[in-house]
């Protein structure tokens, strides 16, 4: 029996799941495990060794949810983070140091959302934005200064969004629609000139719902049609 499940296993015709509890022994739990490290999940209690755990991390950063507390150390957390920098929601708050907190948001700039508050330094906020400004939704409010919000939308123009109302300037609006026409419907209605809203609607034509009524003249139109 054990040997058909063997076979099976490694030829990846079933899961470690699909073994009766029973029948899963440490050699098919390991031959999983290499597989896929999510399969921790179903490796028995008494059979989630320090060595499986590390294998299993090794493999997937985010099966160190399934790793027992005795063996989440410092040192286990830090390679889940490497190989899955979101791993770090999984990461006992007594290890989100300086150093895993940084090696997470560059992997992962996402990660930011799972970083102490008094952690999130202009330099790791920086880090983020410059793979992905969106993470600029992250960062405590108070921290959203001019410099960094500037750095997220020059990045990902989607970023927009998450900049305080009173520092969205129309320079900071144009770099934002020049880089996604989308983010218009994020433009105080102040700054929705006719000349930005030709920069969103050249972006991305589906902009023009968020083009305020008088500027939708016969004219602006048919620039609309041209770049559709």
């Amino acid at each position: 029996m054990e040997n058909n499940y063997l076979e099976q296993l490694s030829k990846g015709q079933i899961k470690l799941k699909d073994i009766p509890v029973e029948h899963r022994t440490l050699e098919l739990c390991e031959i999983a495990v290499k597989k896929d490290g999510m399969d921790l999940y179903s490796v028995p209690i008494e059979l989630r060794t320090k060595e499986l755990c590390e294998m299993a991390v090794r493999k997937n950063g985010y099966s160190l949810i399934a790793v027992p507390l005795k063996f989440q150390t410092k040192e286990l957390c830090k390679i889940a983070v490497k190989v899955n920098g979101w791993a770090l929601r999984y990461v006992p708050v007594e290890y989100r140091t300086p150093e895993i907190c940084k090696i997470a948001v560059n992997q992962d700039p996402w990660a930011l959302n799972y970083v102490p508050p008094q952690l999130r330094t202009k330099e790791l906020c920086e880090m983020a934005f410059e793979k992905d400004g969106w993470a600029l939704g992250y960062v405590p409010v108070e921290l959203r200064t001019p410099e960094l919000c500037e750095i997220a939308v020059k990045n990902f123009g989607y970023a927009l969004e998450f900049v305080p109302i009173e520092l969205r300037t129309p320079e900071l609006c144009k770099i934002a629609v020049k880089g996604n026409g989308w983010v218009l419907q994020h433009v105080p209605f102040e700054f929705r000139t006719e000349e930005l809203c030709e920069i969103a609607v050249k972006q991305y034509s589906g902009a023009l719902e968020y083009v305020p009524e008088h500027i939708k003249t016969d004219k602006f139109l048919s620039k609309v049609n041209f770049y559709r």
